[in-house]
């Protein structure tokens, strides 16, 4: 996972660092992150029981494929924004700080709290309730 503030940090360093000048660099949080653990942190957010994990990925396209009216009925009840976002991916992808690091760039950002401060905004925002 990559918090977009995080992102924006490494571009200015990346942008400003002699040694990081010319280079390619994956960029994520830094965290050890896991859709199977993070579900039950979201859900814990929210004030949800998640559902158990079946070992292996389901797609929210799937599971929601039927949910267009539910989604309308609980944005008009809340007086929501409706929105798209993307919401998983069909692998899990790992990715290295290590070149980053290397060269200087030591920040670091708990993907649960992006997710929370994500949550915050969205909630101000009347996209979710």
């Amino acid at each position: 996972m990559t918090d977009a503030h995080l992102l924006a940090r490494h571009l200015e360093w990346a942008s400003t660092t002699e040694a990081a000048r010319g280079q390619a660099f994956n960029v994520v949080n830094g965290d050890v992150f896991r859709w199977s653990w993070m579900w039950g942190r979201i859900a814990g957010w929210f004030g949800l029981q998640p559902a158990p994990f079946p070992g292996q990925g389901t797609p929210l396209e799937r599971q929601l494929a039927d949910a267009s009216p539910a989604w309308a009925e609980i944005a008009r009840r809340h007086d929501l924004a409706e929105r798209d976002a993307d919401l998983g991916r069909s692998i899990e992808v790992v990715a290295d700080m290590g070149k980053s690091r290397k060269l200087g760039f030591l920040d670091y950002q708990a993907t649960d709290d992006s997710f929370f401060d994500l949550f915050n905004t969205l909630r101000q925002a009347r996209i979710i309730p």
